[in-house]
């Protein structure tokens, strides 16, 4: 956030994305996707981000510190030839309202003496608390430092009688503070304080925390225009805002308030004797602001303040009086036939003095020969610098019937220059790139282009500009569409190389490829995406936070009985009483530069369906049909090009794979749709490997899985299940979670459903689990499982669930051990039994009431376990 802020929530559907002042478009197939919760984008491979890339962001997020009210309120009138509007809008918190919080008096007479700098009203966040394990906790020491005076600081401490203070800290940058992280629990993270090295901090966290401040914004504008005749408009508007940054204080009120001004005239479709068939459009206006004028939000450009040489940073924290000249002037026969130039004065007392001029031309030549030209130049003066800035692009094309083949050339020369040595002290950017393409016109179903660019970057070294770097890009993208079938894709190929640094040179290989088909009358579906790029993966840390109500998914057993939450001693809660804890993965700050291939399949086979009719071999046949899927992201750190492009791991080591998500689902049946009886053979493997801090975490389960069916008669059909897998589980920093865990299970099952309303199944599951890695202690979990479950459901008002589950365990492992819980599922070594009843009732238009009572009983347990919840929802 613009404090600092590590935890902050996108408002969905409020980012606004710009790539070198283009904005982007959202979407899997579009330019670039985004994780709310975390704040990070990922674009795709139809967006090349390089070194160069200008990345801006603008985006809203939640932050509710006040009560906070928002009124607007505009009016419109006009009678023809006049027009005039009025706009007020105000948002304004309630400083009487704190949401989180309450003031101390001393927090409010700091930030009544801080004004508008909100940033200096800062605050240790101490908290003095009892004891609780489940916390990071801190013990206060005081020592003297080396001038004999004393000062204090914070420990990380597990002793009751010292771990009395909860701290709060806020990363601040290297050299800026006085702590660091030095270790990841289970519940957060873990500082230590770091000497200071002749009174200069050595730590990249504070304890200093930013006290919230209530503000207020209000804006009104007046404006208004005049029709002087059919082609000419004059028009003005006046803005009045007002920015409060700080209720609580009254200091540096003076310049809460601005005014701001502008003026002009519009000449629309002007017919000029001297140029037939073109029409004249021009325009002049003045602008000004004064210093405290403040915006509600950005409405120039994106790149307006950078196309001036002026960091926009700058103008948003300092302000200025600015004054604006503006006139420009078209002359337009068609889009392909025009003629534009804008000169553009500017003034930002004491900050910045230039202009602009900006020309574009257009020209077609014989219906064939199209001439593109986009020409801008800018001088300015910042105090003792001089910026100049020449960008163009030219473009010849020839427009054939099938063919569009072109050139351009383009250059973006910005030099800043020291006035009085002339050196070259920065450049936003400075370039001559030449590209060649060819594409198809856009009324054939084919649609291709392919280009390739050739360009030279400079940059600034001891003065002046020298060659810098030197890259190839090339792209394909071609689109067709056939019968049944369709196909989208896209490649990029870069190679970068620099010439005066002494750096490897870079290679950057992105791709896209979407396919539909369909063979025969849909007999076999096919569904294909498969996407290749170049990025960074980001490490993340994990933590586990008390959920309110039993809402969370995880569960702490203390299995070395140390009263101290662990990350190995947390588990996926299988029993509802145990679900406690809710898992929330944390971002850092180290990045990882990884390469990544995403594939998504899916395939439906079937026979035809008039084989089904036929009798013998056809008949038979016809009652095959397979569903399969596969689904993998990978990321690798190998510099392999094989490895890069291969979505399958192979023969890579899997030491090199930074990220794995790998799903593959297959399921063959026989006779799916007869009500008498069917076969089903299904396979599942997942595989998953994520970066954290510590080291990795990977996670491999495999399963098949067989069942049968068989209606003995109407109302009663037998099933027989058996199923083959094994689970896997390796940690880089967490010992006890290495271990590959085999089972097997099969069982009958007997359903009796008399009528629609109810149905009673009764189950029997035998299942024998065996730790592969631990050949000494020779793990095994055998477990023998009866079952009862019942159904009542009445049309859409009522349905009436229950279960009754009886298991018998011999286990001959650890019990409070990773590999225990998981063959056990949270269970004990002899009897439990489980039972549970489910309630939904529909009780009005719109509402539903959900009844869930759960119990259990387990060998070694001193008592029962009893669990209700009730929930009314409304549906809108």
């Amino acid at each position: 956030g613009p404090n600092n802020e590590r935890f902050i929530i996108i408002m969905a559907n409020s980012e606004r994305v710009f790539v070198d002042g283009k904005q982007l478009q959202r979407g899997f197939n579009a330019d670039y996707v985004i994780d709310y919760n975390q704040a990070e984008i990922t674009f795709t491979p139809s967006v090349l981000i390089t070194q160069y890339s200008r990345i801006r962001v603008d985006f809203e997020y939640a932050e509710r510190n006040f009560s906070r009210s928002i009124l607007g309120a505009n009016h419109y009138q006009s009678n023809g030839k006049a027009d005039f509007y009025l706009n007020y809008y105000q948002e304004k918190d309630n400083r009487n309202r704190p949401l989180f919080r309450e003031f101390s008096q001393e927090e409010l007479a700091l930030l009544a003496n801080v004004g508008d700098h909100v940033d200096e009203a800062v605050i240790p966040r101490i908290d003095s608390v009892a004891f609780d394990p489940n916390k990071i906790l801190y013990e206060r020491i005081v020592e003297l430092d080396p001038a004999g005076n004393p000062f204090e600081y914070y420990r990380y401490s597990t002793n009751p009688e010292v771990a009395h203070f909860e701290l709060s800290f806020s990363l601040v940058g290297s050299g800026r503070g006085d702590y660091r992280r030095t270790n990841q629990l289970a519940n957060g993270t873990v500082y230590e304080y770091v000497p200071r090295i002749n009174g200069q901090a050595q730590g990249d966290y504070s304890i200093l925390t930013q006290l919230p401040a209530p503000d207020s914004r209000r804006m009104l504008t007046a404006g208004g225009s005049i029709q002087m005749n059919e082609k000419e408009k004059i028009y003005s508007e006046i803005a009045w805002s007002a920015r409060d940054k700080n209720l609580f204080s009254e200091l540096d009120d003076s310049n809460n308030q601005g005014l701001g001004w502008k003026i002009g005239l519009n000449s629309e479709n002007r017919k000029l004797k001297f140029v037939p068939n073109y029409t004249l459009n021009s325009q002049v206006e003045f602008e000004y602001n004064s210093k405290n004028f403040s915006f509600i939000d950005r409405f120039r450009y994106i790149e307006f303040d950078r196309d001036w040489g002026i960091d926009p940073a700058l103008v948003t924290q300092s302000s200025a009086a600015e004054k604006f000249l503006k006139a420009n002037l078209a002359l337009e026969k068609d889009s392909q036939n025009r003629f534009d130039y804008q000169l553009y004065l500017r003034d930002r007392q004491e900050v910045l003095n230039g202009h602009q001029h900006t020309a574009n031309w257009n020209l077609e030549l014989a219906r064939r020969w199209r001439l593109r030209n986009e020409f801008f130049l800018l001088e300015s003066n910042q105090d003792s610098i001089r910026s100049d800035w020449v960008r163009y692009l030219g473009e010849l094309s020839y427009q054939s019937k099938i063919l569009v083949p072109g050139y351009r050339f383009s250059i973006d020369q910005n030099a800043v220059r020291a006035v009085e040595t002339d050196s070259v002290l920065r450049t936003a950017m400075n370039y001559q790139e030449h590209l060649i393409y060819v594409q198809n016109q856009d009324s054939l179903s084919l649609k291709f282009r392919a280009d390739a660019a050739w360009r030279s970057d400079r940059a600034p070294f001891e003065g002046s500009l020298l060659s810098d770097t030197k890259a190839f890009t090339g792209n394909v993208r071609l689109q067709k569409q056939w019968g049944k079938h369709s196909l989208q894709s896209t490649f990029t190929y870069r190679n970068l190389r620099y010439v005066l640094r002494d750096l490897p040179e870079e290679l950057t290989v992105m791709g896209k490829v979407d396919y539909f088909g369909s063979i025969g009358k849909n007999l076999i579906r096919n569904e294909l995406s498969y996407a290749l790029g170049n990025g960074r993966e980001l490490q993340r840390e994990y933590v586990f936070l008390p959920a309110p109500n039993g809402d969370g998914t995880h569960t702490w057993r203390d299995d070395n009985e140390d009263g101290i939450q662990q990350l190995n001693e947390f588990y996926l809660a299988i029993n509802p009483e145990e679900k406690l804890y809710i898992k929330v993965f944390v971002p850092t700050d180290t990045y990882v530069q990884a390469y990544t291939t995403i594939l998504n399949y899916r395939i439906q086979a079937s026979f035809p369906r008039e084989w089904q009719e036929s009798g013998g071999l056809k008949g038979f046949v016809s009652k095959f049909s397979n569903t399969s899927s596969l689904s993998v992201e990978k990321k690798v750190s190998s510099n392999d090009f094989v490895d890069r492009i291969n979505p399958f791991i192979g023969s890579l080591d899997r030491e090199d794979i930074l990220s794995l998500r790998q799903v593959l689902r297959s399921s063959f049946f026989f006779n799916r749709a007869s009500a008498k009886y069917g076969l089903d053979l299904s396979y599942f493997d997942s595989q998953s490997k994520q970066l954290l801090s510590g080291g990795f975490e990977d996670q491999i389960n495999k399963d098949w899985r067989l069942n049968s069916r068989y209606n003995v008669a109407g109302d009663l059909t037998i099933r027989l299940r058996g199923n083959l897998g094994e689970k896997q589980s390796n940690s880089d920093f967490l010992e006890n979670r290495n271990y590959t865990i085999e089972e097997l299970g099969m069982g009958p099952e007997l359903a009796w459903q008399p009528n629609p309303f109810f149905r009673v199944t009764t189950n029997y599951t035998y299942t024998q689990k065996k730790n592969r890695e631990n050949l000494e202690l020779n793990e095994q979990a055998f477990l023998h499982q009866s079952a009862m479950d019942l159904r009542f459901s009445k049309a859409i008002k009522t349905t009436l669930t229950g279960s009754l589950k009886w298991i018998e365990i011999n286990y001959n492992g650890l019990v409070n051990s990773p590999v225990g819980y998981e063959m056990l599922q949270a269970l004990t070594p002899g009897t439990n039994v489980t039972w549970s009843i489910n309630w939904l009732q529909k009780i009005g238009n719109g509402l539903q009431l959900n009844l869930v009572y759960e119990g259990r009983n387990s060998q070694g347990l001193d008592r029962i376990v009893h669990v209700g919840r009730m929930q009314v929802s409304a549906l809108f």
